[in-house]
């Protein structure tokens, strides 16, 4: 079996701040220009699982009526504390059947801090493998040099792995993806590696995927289990001076995709 997925940071409204694109031309920050050409972008990649990260309840409404009328069924979660966005993802009705959606709320305080407000959606999906779990997340950030104990998205990847753990024992494997405010080399993206997941980008040079204050970073992730190979989808290459959003790319980060294929349909040759 092959199938697609992407995943994509769209860009909430209620987090942009002029001043935080300064590469960016103002037209390509409103909402009435920005919100058409998301969805076009998400059309573009024709993909059969799409992973949409901060989503408001008002565009996922709007992408829910668009992807309906091309076979797809949508779930969403917000996040909680007052938070204006959430994840939301949709599937491929011909491919698959939603066996249960819901959504992990992290329960990530410490101390007398509350909890994050943070969420994983968890969608188990019924296809031709049997059972295909998928993970939509957005971890929240750390500063640099926050130690790993004292990581908000250290902890909330640790209880990803053990929902995953509990509620997995039945899939044949399983997709976790989405804005992990993290590098490749970090505490965060080590943790879920050594957890039996395996990174669709582990083989692309310079996979930036964002820009932020200049520098180009590779925070946003596609990971799989073992039961899965993947290929995945080259990035239009970008430095500290790309605009994102711009003409081209409507949020500040670029989606990320890949095909995934069954190892029990793959050939014999390497990955």
């Amino acid at each position: 079996m092959r199938f697609t997925v992407v995943s994509y940071n769209v860009l909430a409204d209620s987090y942009i701040k002029v001043d935080r694109y300064p590469n960016t031309a103002p037209e390509h920050l409103d909402r009435t220009w920005r919100r058409p050409q998301v969805l076009g972008r998400v059309n573009q990649l024709n993909a059969d699982v799409i992973c949409l990260q901060e989503v408001e309840p008002e565009a996922f409404a709007n992408f829910e009526a668009h992807l309906q009328k091309h076979g797809y069924e949508g779930h969403f979660a917000q996040k909680q504390g007052g938070r204006p966005d959430g994840s939301a993802t949709f599937v491929r009705e011909k491919l698959f059947t939603v066996r249960t959606g819901f959504a992990l709320n992290f329960q990530d305080s410490r101390g007398d801090e509350p909890v994050s407000g943070h969420l994983a959606l968890i969608v188990v999906l019924e296809c031709e493998i049997g059972l295909l779990g998928v993970v939509n997340t957005h971890l929240r950030w750390d500063p640099p040099g926050t130690p790993r104990d004292a990581q908000w998205g250290y902890a909330q990847a640790e209880e990803i792995v053990r929902h995953q753990n509990v509620v997995g024992t039945s899939c044949e494997a399983w997709v976790l993806c989405g804005d992990f405010n993290a590098r490749p080399d970090s505490d965060v993206t080590r943790l879920l590696l050594g957890s039996g997941f395996q990174d669709a980008y582990a083989r692309v040079q310079d996979g930036w995927t964002c820009n932020p204050n200049g520098e180009t970073k590779r925070i946003d992730f596609l990971l799989h289990t073992s039961g899965l190979q993947a290929e995945p989808l080259l990035l239009p290459e970008i430095t500290g001076e790309t605009p994102l959003p711009s003409a081209d790319e409507p949020s500040d980060h670029l989606p990320i995709a890949a095909t995934f294929e069954t190892m029990s349909s793959s050939t014999d040759t390497e990955e």
